[in-house]
């Protein structure tokens, strides 16, 4: 914005008045006009961003119910196969349930955070209700720590798969003592990521209310 010197020489204090109110009046419409401008580009940003807010929590949120389902599934697995150990270590008669001989499939969560990561390099995130980036805050942030969870886990899955294949009524009570502590580690992983992942989704349910809600 430029200001001009006046196109007539002032000769009196009228003159300089009016002169004055006219650049100021200037000044003021182009300040609102630059923060009109403004407020619509950042209404605009914060547009774009809970509508890729959404649709990750979305994707998401189907993910980790996949994998929740798994988590169960594994750990009722694992659970039979604890006791039916256990039962062989006691001498005791123990009859393996023929579905326990093949390990069942586990689903690995890699949950991406696109969305947040792009909302925090454009400052789009700021641009949101206070309630609204609590919210996905939370939800991101204990997204972030079930991903670390799960990296540990499928690091202890495989000390259980590579038990695959073997006839368990063959094997000595040494061998069995080192499967059973292998399930017994990945039992633990399963019912706590099971529980992690309850607790995201309840924190994808109140970051997407809190986005409905606009």
């Amino acid at each position: 914005m430029e200001i001009h010197s006046p196109e007539h020489p002032i000769r009196s204090l009228r003159d300089l008045l009016t002169h004055i109110a006219t650049v100021t009046c200037g000044i003021l419409i182009a300040l609102g006009l630059e923060q009109l401008v403004e407020r619509h580009h950042n209404h605009v940003l914060a547009a774009h961003a809970r509508e890729d807010f959404g649709a990750e929590l979305a994707e998401n949120r189907t993910r980790v119910e996949a994998a929740l389902a798994s988590d169960k599934t594994i750990a009722a697995w694992l659970d039979a196969n604890i006791a039916y150990g256990d039962g062989r270590l006691k001498h005791a008669r123990a009859t393996q349930d023929p579905t326990l001989e093949k390990t069942p499939t586990r689903l690995f969560l890699v949950l991406p955070s696109s969305a947040w990561d792009v909302g925090l390099a454009t400052q789009a995130v700021n641009q949101l209700d206070f309630a609204e980036a609590r919210a996905l805050s939370r939800a991101y942030n204990r997204q972030a720590t079930l991903n670390g969870l799960e990296a540990v886990a499928r690091e202890q899955w495989l000390s259980v798969a590579r038990w695959q294949g073997s006839d368990t009524d063959k094997l000595s009570d040494a061998e069995l003592v080192d499967l059973l502590r292998d399930l017994r580690v990945a039992d633990a992983y399963a019912y706590t990521l099971a529980g992690l992942e309850a607790s995201v989704l309840e924190n994808y349910a109140k970051a997407t209310a809190s986005l409905v809600a606009r």
